[in-house]
């Protein structure tokens, strides 16, 4: 949740940019930067940016293994020895020649 005290105008955050963001740095919330009175942009540090990705990166991967679950269940897919054996067929060894 956006705290109020965190929106600023984006020229107040322009006059007082060294603070603006030594304040974000240390706080590690996000600003909401408005522009005529409605949000136009929200800054946030590139730790804090980086920490949501890594969550989002998370989230999407656990919703693609619980997909997967829950098709085994339902019998769906290949099984993994049928999988293994198309692989070995599709990869052909690497012939050994020598060059004349």
């Amino acid at each position: 949740m956006i705290d109020p005290k965190d929106i600023y105008s984006l020229s107040e955050f322009q006059r007082t940019a060294k603070a603006s963001l030594a304040r974000l740095k240390k706080s590690g919330r996000p600003v909401v930067l408005t522009l005529n009175g409605f949000a136009a942009a929200v800054v946030q540090s590139p730790k804090e940016f980086k920490r949501l990705v890594l969550l989002a990166d998370e989230a999407l991967e656990m919703r693609r293994l619980e997909e997967s679950i829950a098709q085994a269940k339902r019998g769906e897919g290949t099984p993994a020895a049928e999988a293994f054996r198309r692989l070995r067929a599709k990869s052909k060894p690497i012939s050994r020649r020598r060059s004349a």
